[in-house]
């Protein structure tokens, strides 16, 4: 009996496990099944407002004086005296004598050279008298006609022949003697001198160089595409000038910002050989002077920037660089919050900002926040907004 009951006790722990199992599984609840929540991405976007924009070009450029030159003297001599504001960095009005040379010499020829044309209207007025006589005579004795110089008329003709070089060297020494006093060509200021009292002046020789101050100049490289911004005449004037856009130069002087206003005036006649620029040209009035808002002068060698005043344009949308989505188009949410894909005509593309012409309407939301993928009519939603 025994040996039954180990050969079937197996078999029941086998099946009463089964039963057990079978009624843990009948007692047990079913699961509950929740549906996925459905990932809508989340992107920040800006509202569509239409507005005027002056397009406005940066460049940059050093300002420069807008004329130098050497002083030469025309007449040489020993240097007597000086102006005081003759000296680096000073300034001077036109028509100032800046040097005095010694004049002696000069006024010694002078003297001959009034002796000679008083020598040679002496001389001319024998000559006329002589051929007068010479004249009388013929009438009297001569026979046929008579030759001229017979009536001695290449003689007076000599005699007029030299006073004429005594004036002109009388008038050439005059001006040599003006010249001994060196006047200022213009309103500047001197950027060299190189004399002294006492030092001996050759001909030709600069002494000095002197910069206008009435007005300096900018030259502002911009490529050739922003051109399109500006109200610039491409085709040159016969003076070379224009009444270009308004310049706004910036630049930081003297521990501050500070601005100065200017004006293009002219484009220079080739394009810069190694950028392939533009080359535009502000110039700025009265540098050394107050008004205008200036605060301290306009001063050559000063690194600027220029802003430089473009066309308005208006019912144009300005957005951020962001919301150029792969350089090809906007990303716009519709009222079902829905994203659209819009191509819009582009104004102008900038560094941080792009200026479009339709493709949006005022009031839309425009997407300005990196998206990895976009797909048409995929649903999106903003900060704050109800998934």
């Amino acid at each position: 009996m025994m040996a039954r009951v180990r050969y079937f006790l197996p078999v029941i722990v086998i099946l009463f496990a089964f039963l057990v199992v079978q009624a843990l599984l009948a007692m047990r609840e079913e699961p509950v099944v929740t549906p996925p929540e459905p990932r809508i991405p989340l992107v920040e976007a800006i509202t569509a407002t239409p507005t005027a924009v002056t397009h406005t070009v940066v460049a940059q450029g050093e300002v420069a004086p807008l004329g130098v030159i050497d002083l030469i003297p025309e007449v040489g001599g020993r240097v007597l005296e000086i102006a005081p504001n003759f000296r680096e960095g000073a300034f001077f009005r036109e028509g100032e004598v800046l040097v005095r040379i010694d004049r002696d010499d000069l006024e010694r020829r002078v003297v001959i050279g009034k002796a000679a044309v008083h020598e040679s209207e002496l001389a001319l007025q024998t000559e006329k008298a002589q051929a007068e006589i010479a004249r009388e005579e013929w009438q009297v004795l001569g026979k046929g006609e008579a030759t001229p110089l017979a009536l001695r008329e290449p003689q007076v003709q000599l005699a007029q022949a030299r006073l004429e070089s005594a004036r002109a060297q009388l008038a050439q020494v005059e001006k040599d003697l003006e010249r001994t006093a060196i006047l200022a060509p213009f309103d500047g200021r001197v950027w060299m001198k190189s004399i002294d009292v006492g030092q001996v002046l050759a001909v030709g020789v600069p002494i000095a160089r002197l910069a206008r101050t009435d007005r300096v100049e900018v030259v502002l490289p911009v490529r050739d595409a922003d051109l399109a911004f500006l109200d610039i005449p491409l085709f040159p004037s016969e003076s070379g000038s224009i009444e270009g856009p308004s310049v706004t130069l910036r630049a930081d002087f003297a521990g501050a910002p500070r601005t100065w206003a200017g004006q293009i005036r002219r484009v220079e006649g080739q394009l810069d050989p190694q950028t392939r620029m533009v080359r535009l040209v502000a110039e700025g009035k009265d540098p050394f002077l107050p008004g205008d808002g200036r605060e301290v002068p306009l001063s050559p060698g000063l690194f600027v920037t220029a802003d430089i005043e473009g066309h308005t344009v208006s019912d144009v949308f300005v957005l951020p660089r962001a919301a150029w989505y792969e350089g090809t188009s906007l990303l716009v949410i519709d009222g079902e919050s829905r994203l659209r894909m819009r191509t819009p005509t582009i104004e102008r593309l900038e560094r941080e900002t792009i200026v479009v012409r339709g493709g949006v309407r005022a009031g839309e939301q425009v997407i300005v926040s990196p998206m990895e993928v976009a797909v048409e009519g995929m649903l999106v939603r903003t900060e704050g907004a109800t998934p």
